[in-house]
């Protein structure tokens, strides 16, 4: 019966270095396996990366900013857009008429020039009047107000007061309101024989 224990307790050991053998190998792969689960996404995690990329770039704002420049003032209107496709769809359908003057990721800006007309700006609030230094100007409200527009050309004051009446000099000292293109050509044509030279 010695023998037969002496065997037994032999199978034993070995049985149970089998089992830790066979636990550390158990251990070792499936740990590496975990690790490499943990580090390395799967196809659904990179599917909802994208998902969430793409979500974040179509609430990405997109901005028009369009200048007109008139004879007289400049005007600005922004537009905004919450998708490309609506900015890309504004710009197919009117695009045609501006000129990109810039661009910086999704905001653009446009320009164009109205040669025969007034912004309402000028419209509005526009006055011809001599600045300080002697120069024809446009104003925003009376020319006391000192908001300049827009500047032309320096007016010789003493054959200015020479050739017209004082009444007419002292009007645009105070400020010639115009409202129109055909009041704005009116003034310059006036006042342009009394540039200095």
């Amino acid at each position: 019966m010695s023998r037969l224990l002496r065997r037994l307790r032999k199978m034993l050991r070995r049985a149970k270095s089998l089992v830790a053998i066979g636990s550390i190998m158990f251990f070792l792969i499936n740990g590496f396996h975990l690790t490499s689960i943990s580090t390395t996404p799967s196809l659904a995690v990179k599917e909802n990366i994208d998902i969430q990329q793409q979500a974040a770039a179509s609430t990405q704002q997109f901005t028009i900013t369009l200048q007109t420049h008139y004879v007289c003032g400049v005007e600005t209107e922004k537009l905004q857009f919450h998708h490309q496709r609506e900015m890309e769809d504004w710009l197919t359908e009117h695009g045609y008429r501006w000129k990109v003057l810039e661009r910086n990721g999704g905001h653009y800006v446009l320009g164009r020039e109205v040669s025969d007309d007034l912004s309402e700006r000028c419209k509005e609030t526009g006055y011809f009047g001599i600045d300080q230094d002697g120069v024809l100007t446009i104003f925003e409200g009376p020319p006391s107000d000192n908001k300049v527009i827009q500047t032309f050309f320096r007016i010789d004051t003493k054959k200015l007061e020479s050739l017209l009446p004082q009444e007419e000099v002292e009007t645009l000292i105070q400020g010639i309101r115009i409202e129109s293109m055909e009041e704005y050509l009116g003034v310059l044509s006036t006042y342009s024989p009394f540039a200095e030279q």
